[in-house]
């Protein structure tokens, strides 16, 4: 008797576990189906990555100047909290027009004092730093804050690229504070270049930085097809062996299956860009879409373009790169949203406990010279930044090296020092 009810208790249980089992099966969100029946408008989500503004507006160095010696650091942390002390303390934000932005940063203000860096024109609403923003700031872009020991009470905010520069006034007792910080951080000696878009300041000796190795993880194509389509009933398959592609009337999206680059493209009804609040809604977006462990900054718009923008993810102190880019992601925007999203569909996960390898860097005087010599024309260059080259692992995909390399901005193109130096200046 008793053998009976144990068999006909564990029989029990096999169906409830069968059953459970096929539910998930026939609910779990697949990639490959044709029809998704789900209620119009679904794809409003929360966001997945909460970074604040203030972040992923920030600066990504901090210079000072110690006589005639510049020095530099790109530590995330000191970084952080050197933008943080100025963030809701800058006020009074006016054009200064004794001498135009070249004159000015051949003054000894310019070089002679701290200097927070940006990575591109960044727009100064965005950046969390003034206190009574009354939307006069929107057509203001920095690339540098110049901050004087002597004058504790005002600052300078310059755009290097377009020879503007503004006064504005600091409301609390920061600046010394701000000096100090810095004066108890790491720093290493920078040489002065002049580029295409204004100085760079790049490392006296060779850097050494670690590589990284992490377990990756991908988004299934169901989450983007939620996400994005503004009703998944009309969505159709039509994928490849190589592509997986799904389209409505509107809308189409792609995903490489090589490169593993997801590309959505919109038809907005309203394409005009006359509303403020499309780098809000991109970033709104960005946030929404890409589950990156890190930070990510804002990198800076398309092409002079007013409603294209790009953001770039960061490991440690310094952006990724790689071939595929997956570091960048871009979105074009119109007044009725997206009309354009490409990032990668993969994001680190868990770093592994492997041996780091250090690997040392050339200076900024000998990348110069490489860069000459292979056919690079200084007064071309818009923009040099040492970054994390993403390669996938030859044992696994689901494994990816960060390796450290220079890399150079030219033609509107990010390489490496290695495929600049192989494609001799040819974007």
């Amino acid at each position: 008797m008793i053998k009976k009810y144990v068999s006909t208790t564990i029989l029990v249980v096999m169906v409830i576990l069968s059953l459970a089992l096929t539910v998930f099966i026939v609910w779990r969100p697949a990639s490959d189906v044709t029809n998704f029946e789900t209620v119009p408008g679904s794809n409003v989500s929360s966001p997945r990555n909460n970074l604040s503004s203030e972040i992923i507006f920030s600066p990504v160095s901090v210079l000072k100047y110690n006589g005639i010696q510049p020095s530099r650091t790109q530590n995330k942390n000191l970084v952080a909290q050197a933008n943080s002390m100025l963030v809701d303390q800058i006020d009074n934000v006016r054009e200064d027009t004794e001498m135009d932005g070249k004159e000015f940063i051949d003054t000894d203000i310019f070089s002679g004092e701290l200097q927070l860096e940006y990575d591109t024109e960044t727009p100064l609403s965005f950046t969390s730093l003034v206190s009574h923003d009354t939307g006069e700031n929107t057509v203001i872009s920095i690339d540098r804050i110049v901050v004087p020991q002597e004058d504790s009470s005002e600052i300078y905010l310059v755009n290097t690229m377009q020879n503007k520069y503004y006064q504005a006034d600091v409301t609390g007792d920061v600046i010394p504070d701000l000096f100090q910080l810095v004066d108890s951080g790491d720093v290493f000696p920078v040489q002065y270049f002049v580029l295409k878009n204004g100085p760079q300041y790049l490392p006296i000796e060779k850097t050494t930085l670690p590589e990284y190795t992490y377990l990756i993880e991908q988004e299934p194509v169901s989450f983007y097809i939620q996400e994005l389509f503004d009703d998944t009933i009309d969505v159709r398959n039509r994928s490849s062996e190589s592509v997986a592609q799904y389209n409505d009337s509107r809308s189409e999206l792609k995903i490489d299956l090589n490169t593993n680059i997801m590309t959505f493209r919109k038809n907005q009804l309203n394409q005009s860009t006359t509303d403020t609040n499309v780098l809000r809604d991109a970033l709104n977006i960005v946030r929404r879409l890409d589950s990156w462990s890190g930070i990510f900054r804002y990198s800076g718009t398309v092409s002079q373009s007013q409603s294209a923008f790009t953001f770039r993810r960061y490991l440690e102190s310094y952006p990724v790169f790689g071939e595929p880019d997956n570091g960048l992601m871009q979105i074009n925007m119109a007044t009725g949203g997206p009309t354009f999203i490409q990032l990668s569909t993969k994001s680190i996960q868990i770093e592994l406990d492997e041996e780091q390898n250090n690997v040392s860097l050339v200076s900024g005087e000998e990348l110069i010279g490489l860069l000459q010599t292979s056919g690079l024309k200084m007064d071309q260059i818009e923009n040099m930044s040492i970054g994390y080259d993403w390669t996938t692992s030859e044992e696994s995909s689901k494994v990816a090296k960060f390796t450290p390399k220079w890399f150079i901005k030219y033609n509107n193109v990010w390489r490496s020092l290695e495929d600049w130096q192989k494609s001799g200046g040819e974007g």
